[in-house]
């Protein structure tokens, strides 16, 4: 099956950090779309806010008053101590992606006017206790407990966001963190490779994760007017041109999935390039690879 591509281009990071994202299946689309759903937002991780909103929903009300019908936001274990401070999630705790989707916070930011979600998933079954996730660093093993978990959450994830928000037209992409750091491990360090074990991994974990989604959509195939769908996200690309290990040739290929996601600092950080002349420019190799 042919992978849809989520170019997600970041070019500025204040309170909320603003991404270039279009979807799309074929490049000539990308210039057929309107602004509303090509440029996204992302809201995550602040160190401020500026009302007394809880601070996920103040941040997606700037964004929906942008005019823009995607947001970018992050659904992890992490979801109070560093993406949403200042946001009352409830008692007791979640302790599962759909628990925490389902919380008051986020059932809101699901009603708001906007037609694409792309979500950012860290389950809480990937939790090592160390301060890391097994999600966010597949560069060490991941026990099969947790393979099962980050699967099952998925699944359940997915089941609830298409009963949930059936008949909304609602499209909901569920992706990783920028794949080849995760894969390299901690702290990142672009000069190092990553091994066939941790590239391994990766490949695993991401089909997992897929599964879950496929599952519960196959037994909700009955359902209209939602979509859920998951991406797998890569980051570099100079290292795919060295003929170096990376996640677009090394990994994906072995991958099911329903989008790419292309974290695009690498091609947007260039001196003297623009977003769009740098996310056009390292359209081929993603083509090529």
């Amino acid at each position: 099956m042919r992978k849809k591509i989520a170019v997600t281009t970041v070019f500025l990071s204040l309170l909320i950090n603003f991404f270039f994202s279009s979807l799309f299946q074929k490049p000539k689309q990308l210039f057929a779309q309107t602004n509303q759903n090509t440029l996204g937002i992302t809201h995550v991780a602040g160190a401020y806010r500026l009302t007394e909103e809880p601070f996920l929903l103040e941040g997606a009300k700037f964004v929906q008053n942008l005019n823009t019908k995607t947001i970018f936001v992050y659904l992890t274990w992490e979801y109070e101590s560093e993406d949403y401070p200042q946001t009352n999630f409830g008692s007791p705790s979640p302790t599962t992606l759909k628990d925490l989707a389902s919380r008051a916070p986020f059932r809101e930011l699901f009603q708001m006017d906007f037609s694409t979600y792309i979500i950012t998933t860290l389950s809480f079954a990937g939790n090592r206790g160390d301060g890391f996730s097994a999600e966010f660093l597949p560069a060490k093993p991941i026990t099969p407990e947790q393979l099962e978990g980050i699967k099952t959450e998925h699944y359940e994830l997915t089941k609830y966001l298409l009963e949930t928000y059936q008949g909304t037209g609602k499209k909901f992409i569920l992706k990783n963190w920028e794949g080849d750091w995760a894969v390299r491990g901690w702290p990142i360090d672009k000069s190092i490779d990553p091994t066939e074990e941790q590239l391994q991994t990766a490949i695993t974990w991401f089909n997992f994760r897929h599964n879950g989604v496929v599952q519960a959509r196959n037994e909700l195939f009955h359902l209209t007017g939602v979509q859920v769908f998951d991406a797998v996200e890569f980051n570099l690309l100079d290292v795919c041109r060295e003929r170096r290990p990376c996640v677009l040739v090394d990994v994906i290929p072995y991958v099911n999935c329903d989008y790419l996601s292309y974290s695009a600092w690498e091609t947007v950080m260039g001196k003297g390039i623009t977003v769009s002349d740098g996310s056009t420019r390292q359209l081929p190799t993603v083509r090529e690879a």
